[in-house]
């Protein structure tokens, strides 16, 4: 399963993001920003087949690699400052 860029997945992340934001993380709480999309994640993979749930979780670690690269270059052009330290 490749990284989707498509206008639902792009609808969707600008919903959790917005979500997200408006809970006013402080820099201390990005790992609780972490645990709650986990506890989503989880939610949502418990609806999948077992052989989905699979694939799933066999995707999302193929790609950690790849968002790791794009957090890189994300973080590199926006100039934002870290959220944890």
């Amino acid at each position: 399963m490749p990284m989707d860029d498509s206008a639902k997945v792009q609808q969707l992340k600008y919903a959790i993001s917005k979500a997200i934001d408006e809970c006013e993380p402080e820099a201390d709480d990005w790992h609780l920003i972490f645990a709650a999309l986990t506890a989503v994640f989880t939610f949502y993979l418990a609806a999948a087949c077992p052989d989905c749930r699979r694939k799933t979780t066999d995707a999302l670690k193929a790609n950690i690699p790849v968002m790791l690269n794009n957090a890189a270059k994300v973080a590199a052009m926006s100039g934002l400052p870290p959220i944890c330290h």
